[in-house]
């Protein structure tokens, strides 16, 4: 019901310089008609049953504010796009300055919610691209004599071991980690049956 308030939607309980437009007042005043009617039905009261009660009992936010929460996300979805995002710098301008005139939802989220992207942390989805090489070895020794003299001869400080077999018709796992040479962390586990 509320896929994409943030455009259609102005800010629904703050009072501040930029006019609230009769429309949205409309459009919210509409949509928590839709609510009570909901919480009516969760609850089984009746229709004449105050609207901050059912919402209460509903366990539901008050429409005004279940508004503003969505715009909310929203706004702090957006400031928090990497500078590679289509919308990272109309984003970085609307949060700059409020414009008076022709100013559009991005403005006036940006506004309202006096959010600053420049002060957001900014994290990437992935560590790494699906091109990115990562700086491990993989060995796989043929025998136990050949194992033991590349482990010797292995000078790197983070080592993990990893081992696994079929016994009994079940399938198990095991993994050691190494750091400095002192065994710092182990996990065997039964994956399940061959």
């Amino acid at each position: 019901m509320l896929y994409g308030a943030d455009i259609f939607l102005g800010p629904a309980l703050r009072n501040t310089s930029v006019k609230n437009k009769k429309g949205s007042r409309a459009m919210i005043n509409k949509l928590a008609t839709i609510q009570r009617k909901v919480a009516i039905m969760i609850v089984g009261r009746m229709r004449t049953s105050p609207t901050d009660a059912l919402d209460v009992h509903a366990n539901l936010l008050p429409f005004q504010l279940t508004v503003d929460k969505v715009r909310f996300k929203v706004a702090i979805r957006l400031a928090t796009l990497l500078n590679t995002h289509p919308l990272h710098n109309p984003v970085k301008q609307a949060a700059q300055r409020f414009v008076k005139r022709h100013h559009t939802p991005l403005h006036k989220m940006m506004y309202n919610f006096k959010i600053k992207p420049n002060l957001m942390e900014k994290i990437k989805a992935v560590r790494q691209g699906p091109k990115c090489e990562l700086n491990l070895a993989i060995r796989i020794a043929g025998d136990k004599e050949q194992a033991k003299k590349e482990d010797e001869e292995d000078g790197a400080r983070i080592k993990v071991y990893t081992d696994g077999s079929g016994c009994e018709g079940q399938i198990r796992a095991a993994a050691i980690l190494y750091r400095d040479g002192l065994a710092k962390s182990r996990r065997r586990m039964r994956l399940g049956s061959n």
